[in-house]
């Protein structure tokens, strides 16, 4: 009997690690969804935006029930009152009605919002920036919540256009 309930308790400790690691296995491959973005070179293909309007068109993919997102609001807030240096695009595949509720509530202004699935701008995660040139090309990503130093240089980057 004794032997028994020893090979029951390594059963149950192995099914504890299993599930362990898959839990662990989900939050890592969520962790690399949202920072999967198409990378600088690839041409994004919007036939509603008109990527020669302006030297660069930064592309917001956000959602709102992405808290990181929620998070980098006023980031996204001082993104978009910089009309003169860059073209402001909203993508989100939220409904119409949340998105523009989403926005409002958070300050959030933008030259154009865009109703797309994130695939077809090859955006697996969000929050995900794309500086996207004239031409419709990526010039630089930024995927996932970034920290305050990084939103700022962003924001200085866009403001002196040295992107």
């Amino acid at each position: 009997m004794a032997r028994l309930e020893k090979i029951s308790r390594i059963v149950l400790l192995f099914a504890a690690l299993a599930s362990l690691g898959l839990v662990a296995n989900r939050i890592y491959s969520h962790r690399q969804s949202t920072t999967a973005t198409p990378r600088p070179g690839t041409s994004i293909v919007l036939p509603q935006v008109r990527w020669s309007a302006t030297k660069y068109n930064v592309v917001l993919a956000i959602s709102t029930d992405c808290h990181y997102c929620r998070e980098s609001a006023a980031f996204y807030h001082n993104l978009a009152a910089l009309p003169e240096q860059a073209n402001v695009i909203i993508v989100s595949n939220d409904d119409r009605a949340a998105i523009e509720r989403f926005l409002k509530s958070q300050a959030i202004s933008a030259s154009q919002i865009v109703y797309a699935a994130f695939e077809d701008i090859g955006v697996r995660g969000t929050p995900t920036v794309l500086v996207v040139n004239q031409s419709g090309v990526v010039q630089k990503v930024l995927a996932g919540k970034q920290s305050p130093e990084e939103e700022a240089k962003f924001l200085s980057q866009v403001r002196d256009r040295s992107l």
